[in-house]
């Protein structure tokens, strides 16, 4: 069986000027593997009209150890005085080392061995039919806050609800994600929604 070829760069290059960047970011959000391995090997740095993109590790970690000079400013205007949108400064290292303090690599063996043990009882519990997303990669780690960090005031489908409004809209809600201005608030507002949610649960 032949393997498909794709066209992504000679349909990049034959676009006006103004599509370029979001016909990028279609591909990545729908068709990243295909678009990345021809980026690998055709133009593995690709120069878009709005970022530069990257497609071969070793010139991402290169890039990745120049703070300095590649540095986060594009997710400023979102993230604030988040630590993640400081490069390498004092704010930086002692907010990333409070979060590292959260968790003892001491504990890692302990980690491990709850996180089997909820796998397995959510597993045990299914009866041989399990909504794999949900039901199980999102609900193991909700256990795992509750039982690890003891947040057990919650129940864990609030847990996961606030974890992806969270999540969703500090990575995945840039001005580059070419949202409409009506999707972008509904992400706002449910992450606000469900900020207030968790702000007012007791540990237990």
């Amino acid at each position: 069986m032949s393997e498909i070829t794709t066209n992504y760069l000679e349909r990049y290059d034959a676009a006006a000027e103004a599509d370029k960047f979001p016909l990028v970011r279609q591909w990545m959000d729908n068709e990243p593997l295909p678009f990345f391995k021809e980026l690998r090997a055709k133009r593995p740095i690709l120069v878009t009209p709005a970022c530069t993109l990257l497609a071969l590790y070793d010139d991402v970690t290169e890039v990745l150890d120049m703070p300095k000079v590649f540095t986060v400013e594009l997710y400023v205007a979102k993230q604030g005085n988040y630590l993640m949108a400081h490069d390498d400064d004092a704010l930086h290292t002692r907010e990333k080392s409070i979060m590292m303090g959260l968790l003892n690599r001491d504990d890692l063996p302990q980690i491990r061995t709850m996180v089997a043990g909820i796998a397995k009882g959510l597993l045990d519990k299914a009866g041989g039919r399990i909504e794999v997303v949900y039901d199980y990669c999102r609900l193991v780690p909700a256990h795992l806050v509750q039982d690890y960090f003891g947040l057990t005031g919650a129940d864990p489908k609030d847990l996961i609800d606030w974890s992806y409004w969270a999540q969703y809209d500090t990575f995945h809600n840039q001005p580059f994600d070419l949202r409409t201005p009506a999707e972008n608030q509904h992400i706002v507002d449910n992450h606000n929604r469900t900020s207030a949610l968790l702000a007012n649960t007791s540990p237990a």
